[in-house]
């Protein structure tokens, strides 16, 4: 398949199981897929995370699977910048649409000049959209932890899909990504406390400023100046079981002894 971005997925090499899963599932796309092989955060120590740029040395809350997950990303990020790619990103635990690859096809033709593009974004988090210059649409969603049977049911799905200003999205289960957005999302490297203003859990937190502790938090500090936009509905959605999620799993990187 010609396609006009490259495509990846980011998966860890000592889990080759959730790769060759994905690769299975995913068949029906024609997409032609790269294993990208994901920076194991276990792997590393603060001194290890300061040293790439990946966390700044007062950083805290960052778990070992979101540092990893980071530094996977903006490996990705530099590679767009610096062969001035399009890139086409997955997380391995995405279910993709089987008309996936059409459906980027007719996005992409009414997109003369776009950053980034979520393809897919969690279902347990908020999702922020602009509607138009002076209003937003900000909500949660019905099933924010959908089965493996749903989510098949989900990659027979043919609707037709449009893309939609993006202010807030979480997760980084498929998106696409174009050099200019790549050099946007690195300068946010190296990941700190930053605040990050989520106007859409006002109503379900109490609040809508919060301090970043997650790859995905930070970037969601750039979305809103960013010509970032979202498929809706969704060409992808991740399982999102947090047992099975390595980004989730583990303490802060450990100290060099």
């Amino acid at each position: 398949m010609q396609t006009s971005y490259r495509c990846y997925v980011v998966s860890l090499a000592r889990e080759p199981q959730k790769s060759a899963e994905f690769l299975e599932r995913n068949r029906a796309t024609g997409l032609p897929f790269t294993v990208f092989p994901a920076v194991d955060g276990s792997a590393l120590t603060l001194e290890d995370c300061v040293e790439r740029g990946l966390i700044a040395a007062d950083a805290i809350g960052y778990s070992r699977g979101t540092i990893g997950a980071g530094g996977s990303h903006s490996t990705l990020w530099k590679e767009a910048d610096a062969t001035g790619s399009n890139l086409l990103i997955f997380e391995d635990d995405a279910y993709c649409r089987h008309d996936i690859a059409r459906q980027i096809d007719e996005l992409l033709s009414g997109l003369p000049d776009w950053d980034l593009i979520f393809l897919g974004y969690n279902t347990d988090a908020v999702l922020d959209i602009r509607m138009s210059e002076h209003f937003n649409f900000a909500g949660f969603f019905s099933n924010p932890a959908p089965s493996h049977g749903q989510l098949q049911a989900f990659a027979n799905e043919t609707g037709r899909v449009v893309a939609v200003r993006l202010n807030n999205a979480f997760g980084l289960c498929s998106y696409l990504i174009s050099p200019h957005g790549a050099r946007k999302l690195i300068s946010l490297f190296p990941m700190d406390n930053r605040r990050v203003r989520i106007p859409g859990n006002m109503a379900s937190l109490g609040r809508d400023t919060f301090r970043c502790m997650t790859v995905d938090m930070i970037t969601n500090t750039l979305y809103p100046s960013m010509s970032a936009y979202a498929a809706i509905p969704p060409l992808a959605i991740p399982l999102n079981h947090r047992t099975s999620s390595t980004t989730m799993r583990g303490p802060p990187p450990r100290r060099p002894d």
